[in-house]
């Protein structure tokens, strides 16, 4: 088979974190080229970075990222030649589109709907750029990692052209119109999502995150500054049971916490003392690394599952993890590489037990970290995905030439 060529759209979470390191890094960004900024954007290591693309150029394809909403990304890009027929001529006539597309009465009335104008003009502005980059760099297989800012119907302009994989890294309803049937291949983190798709007849892999081991010489010299954290959204309707469990926390032990703040975090006032910031990326791993205990819980909807990206990024500096029991992460607590608990008394006492016997606590951290770094590093996971992937992708070919 070829040399396969992929575009991973994705993005980072929260978009305010890449927003505030571009804000802190601004001089030194005007003076890069696209490849040292696109450095600089993967070593912020938010979200997924470049854990899949990393593995996929180091095995044999040349796979790059594409981070939604990030205008310096697109400006060096086209500063780079790399989105071309761009040009003032081009602009031009996406402004003519653009008006020409618009309602009458809209286009009248604009002062009334001047923010919402504004706001349909940038999102289909990005999507052109994001257009102009696919043709221009000439993918043979699209990622799209949900959920993103783009509605899902845009990728229908690149069906029977272009493979398009797509990974739902959450419950489909936040995903933007999204469409099992756009994708010629679907990655599922549940069971239930994994048997859906296969039952919808469209070729379907279940993955579990996994690990990269450039981590742990990026976050070797940390220290212990913490004694109990959690790092995440709190303060939702479906993060409830969460946000219970870290609310009666932080009212009997040395507890922070680091995350967005949902609409009925005002309901927590405790919490809310004990809140550090937001922070994402790099920063959040070097927090779990600084921190003796790590609490880990899972949204609502999981239904029990242990899902959540939290559990391999503790494993993976090297931190003890202490997270509520699910029966498909049994085997970890069974190998001793983390701790679990049933409920909010049990967890306080074992976060109690852990701070006080060291010694124990930081052996199952170093065990976890070697038990990660064989069964979960992405050098091995994103090596079945690559061999899952290439035959669906040759009889995509097939069928498309036919």
């Amino acid at each position: 088979m070829k040399k396969l060529k992929l575009l991973k759209i994705d993005s980072f979470y929260p978009v305010s974190y890449l927003y505030q390191k571009q804000k802190e890094n601004h001089e030194i960004i005007q003076t890069m080229n696209y490849n040292d900024y696109y450095s600089w954007q993967m070593s912020l290591r938010s979200y997924l970075s470049d854990y899949f693309t990393h593995s996929m150029n180091k095995m044999g394809w040349e796979a790059r990222e594409f981070i939604d909403l990030d205008e310096e990304l697109i400006e060096k890009l086209i500063n780079d030649n790399q989105i071309k027929k761009t040009g003032l001529l081009y602009q031009l006539n996406f402004l003519k589109v653009f008006i020409l597309n618009q309602k009458i009465i809209d286009i009248i009335f604009f002062w009334k709907n001047l923010h919402w104008l504004k706001n349909k003009f940038a999102r289909e502005k990005r999507n052109w750029y994001l257009e102009k980059y696919i043709i221009s760099y000439k993918p043979d297989i699209i990622f799209v990692r949900e959920p993103l800012t783009i509605d899902g119907s845009f990728w229908e302009r690149f069906s029977r052209k272009v493979f398009i994989v797509s990974l739902i890294g959450s419950n489909t309803a936040h995903a933007i119109n999204f469409q099992p049937s756009r994708s010629n291949f679907l990655i599922a983190l549940t069971p239930e999502y994994f048997e859906f798709f296969k039952a919808l007849g469209i070729p379907s892999y279940f993955l579990e995150y996994g690990i990269d081991e450039r981590l742990v010489k990026e976050l070797s010299q940390e220290n212990k500054i913490y004694d109990v954290c959690f790092v995440g959204l709190l303060g939702t309707e479906d993060q409830s049971i969460k946000t219970e469990l870290m609310n009666f926390l932080c009212q009997h032990i040395n507890f922070k916490w680091w995350g967005p703040k949902g609409n009925l975090i005002s309901n927590y006032p405790k919490l809310i003392e004990c809140w550090q910031g937001e922070t994402s990326g790099i920063d959040m791993y070097r927090i779990y690394k600084q921190s003796k205990i790590v609490v880990n819980d899972y949204v609502n909807t999981a239904m029990g599952n242990n899902v959540n990206m939290r559990t391999k990024e503790v494993l993976s500096v090297g931190s003890f993890l202490l997270t509520r029991y699910a029966q498909n992460i049994s085997v970890l607590e069974k190998q001793n590489v983390c701790v679990t608990f049933k409920d909010e008394n049990e967890c306080l006492q074992k976060i109690n037990y852990y701070l006080l016997n060291e010694k124990e606590r930081e052996q199952i951290a170093e065990t976890g970290l070697s038990f990660a770094l064989k069964n979960y590093n992405y050098s091995q996971v994103i090596k079945k995905l690559m061999e899952a992937i290439e035959p669906a992708y040759t009889n995509f070919i097939k069928n498309t030439h036919q």
